[in-house]
């Protein structure tokens, strides 16, 4: 009889141990479970990260090369307005020289007037031309610092 009785408390210890292991089986499962719903979750939100990221790069792309663009026309505007101002620089030596004398500039007066307007034009032209250039190389670079952060952010 005390076989008996040793063989049912062994069972019972057996059965307390086996419903304690599928009890912690359960927890496993429902743990794995919400790390799986959690991983999907994110990996959703990375796609969508990734996506944002990639369309803001082709927009700052094209904002890029259209400012380029802009910054190439201004070059160019700059080369002939300072062609120009070399024009109106010869101009005013001419006038001051007393070399050139229009009809409305044969006085002193009248010449002087007539170079201090020149110059006055020579300075605005070529230093709006200027100020531009820079305002749209500034921007370049902003441009170009923030696609970098945007390529940084991709890779990692």
């Amino acid at each position: 009889m005390e076989d008996t009785e040793e063989l049912y408390r062994q069972i019972e210890l057996l059965q307390r141990d086996i419903e304690q292991h599928v009890a912690t089986e359960t927890m496993f499962q429902s743990i794995n479970l919400q790390l799986r719903d959690r991983l999907e979750i994110f990996q959703k939100q990375n796609k969508e990260n990734v996506e944002k990221a990639e369309e803001e790069l082709q927009r700052l792309g094209g904002e890029m090369n259209a400012a380029l663009a802009q910054v190439e026309e201004v070059q160019a505007r700059l080369q002939l307005t300072e062609s120009e101002n070399d024009a109106l620089r010869r101009r005013l030596n001419e006038i001051a020289s007393g070399e050139f004398s229009p009809s409305n500039t044969t006085s002193a007066h009248g010449r002087t007037e007539t170079v201090a307007k020149l110059q006055a034009e020579v300075s605005q032209t070529m230093y709006g031309t200027v100020a531009q250039l820079l305002r749209l190389r500034v921007s370049v670079q902003k441009q170009r610092m923030h696609n970098m952060q945007l390529s940084n952010i991709k890779q990692s």
